[in-house]
Order: structure tokens, then sequence, then C-alpha cells
């Protein structure tokens, strides 16, 4: 039986100071667009998640689509630190 993860990216990304940075976009819509225009990968899968993620509420992903996610976001140059540690933070936490 396959494991689901709920992940919810709604939150704002943080400074160093833990506030929240006021200009950005909540972290499922920076996720959600750099997925949409990613030009690499399954664009069935990628366009699939985008949708999910750009609602902004809480979804359930399956360990395949969340080891796809983290293997996304790790590498990808379109983040600073600080956008794919608090992305990777929520993707990686215990059920």
């Amino acid at each position: 039986m396959k494991k689901d993860f709920e992940i919810d990216l709604s939150f704002k990304i943080k400074d160093l100071d833990n506030k929240e940075i006021n200009e950005s976009l909540p972290a499922c819509q920076i996720l959600a667009n750099a997925l949409a225009t990613f030009n690499e990968g399954d664009p069935l899968k990628y366009i699939s998640l985008a949708l999910k993620l750009h609602e902004c509420k809480p979804i359930s992903i399956d360990a395949s689509d969340r080891q796809l996610l983290i293997n996304f976001v790790t590498p990808y140059k379109g983040f600073n630190n600080l956008v794919k540690f608090q992305i990777l933070e929520e993707l990686n936490k215990k059920e």
C-alpha cells in the first residue's frame, strides 16, 4: 500500500529574522510556477502537480511525487536557499 503525504505550502517565505517577505508569493505558487515553466522532465506530471499546488491548499501526494518534488527543488537554480530550505522542510516533514 502506498503511503500518502499531506503537504501544505500555502505559507509565505520568511527571511532570516523569521519575518514574512511581503512581496513574495506563497510557496505553493512559487513552486507551481517553477514546475509549469520548467523545460525538462515529464510535462504531464509537472503540470499536474503545478495545478494542484497553485490552489494553495493542503494536498496529498504519494512517495514518488514527494521524491520528484524534492529532486526538483534541491538543484533548481531559480530558487535561492531561503526558498529551497522552507519548501524542502515541508516536503521532508515526518507524518
